[in-house]
C-alpha cells in the first residue's frame, strides 16, 4: 500500500538500479509511482528530494510537450497500435496521462495528429472544475475514492487530473466538499458486501 516511505523505498530502488528517476522517465514507466508521490509530497521534485538525491542531477532536460506528446502518437500510430482511449490508457499509461493533461483531453490529442473519430471519454476537456464535477458524480454512484482503489477500478485518469489541477489527490476530494479522512476508513462495495454477508452467516435471522 503507497505511503510516504513506500514512495521513497521506491524511488530509492529505480535510483539504485540506474533508472530514469527524472519526471518524465518515472511517468512513462511507472505513472502510480509519479501520481502517489504527488499525493504524499508537494511535487515530483520533492518526492526525490526527500530520498536525499539531488534532483537537479537527475532532471531530465526535455519534458512531455506537445510536439513530444504528437511524434510519440504518430510512431505508435504508425505501428498500427489501437488508439482508442482504454486501450491506450492501459498500454501506454505515461504517455497517455501526459497528453490528457497538455492536450486538455483524449480526443484532442488525437486530433493533433489528424485523427478526428476516436471513443468519447469519461471527461472531454479537464479543470479544477471538471475534476470536482466528476468526484462528485462517482461519489453519488458510490464509486471507491480512495487513492489506490480508484486506480484499481480504473478510474486513474481522475486521480491524475485531480492530481494536477488541485496539487494532490487529497486536496481534490477536499475541494470537492468530501471529507478524504471518511474516504480512505470507508469500505468499498466488495468489502462491505463480504461484512454483511459474514455477519449475516455469524448472526441469522
Amino acid at each position: 500500500m503507497w505511503d510516504r516511505e513506500e514512495v521513497r523505498i521506491r524511488i530509492k530502488q529505480l535510483y539504485r538500479l540506474g533508472r530514469d528517476i527524472s519526471y518524465s522517465g518515472v511517468l512513462e514507466d511507472y505513472p502510480h509511482l509519479v501520481f502517489a508521490a504527488v499525493h504524499y509530497f508537494r511535487n515530483w521534485s520533492h518526492a526525490v528530494t526527500a530520498c536525499g538525491i539531488d534532483y537537479k542531477k537527475v532532471r531530465r532536460n526535455q519534458v512531455w510537450n506537445k510536439k513530444k506528446i504528437t511524434q510519440k502518437l504518430i510512431k505508435h500510430q504508425a505501428k498500427g497500435e489501437d488508439l482508442s482511449y482504454n486501450k491506450f490508457q492501459k498500454s501506454h499509461p505515461g504517455l497517455f496521462h501526459a497528453a490528457q493533461y497538455q492536450f486538455g483531453s483524449w480526443e484532442s490529442a488525437l486530433s493533433s495528429i489528424g485523427i478526428k473519430k476516436v471513443r468519447k471519454s469519461p471527461g472531454r476537456t479537464w479543470s479544477k472544475k471538471k475534476v470536482s464535477s466528476r468526484i462528485k458524480e462517482l461519489n453519488r454512484k458510490g464509486i471507491d475514492l480512495s487513492f489506490r482503489a480508484m486506480f484499481k477500478q480504473g478510474y486513474g485518469v481522475v486521480v491524475s487530473m485531480g492530481s494536477f489541477y488541485c496539487g494532490s489527490w487529497r486536496r481534490a476530494i477536499e475541494q470537492a466538499g468530501l471529507d478524504y479522512d471518511k474516504i480512505k476508513r470507508r469500505p468499498g462495495p466488495l468489502k462491505g458486501y463480504r461484512r454483511k454477508r459474514l455477519e449475516a452467516q455469524l448472526c441469522p435471522a
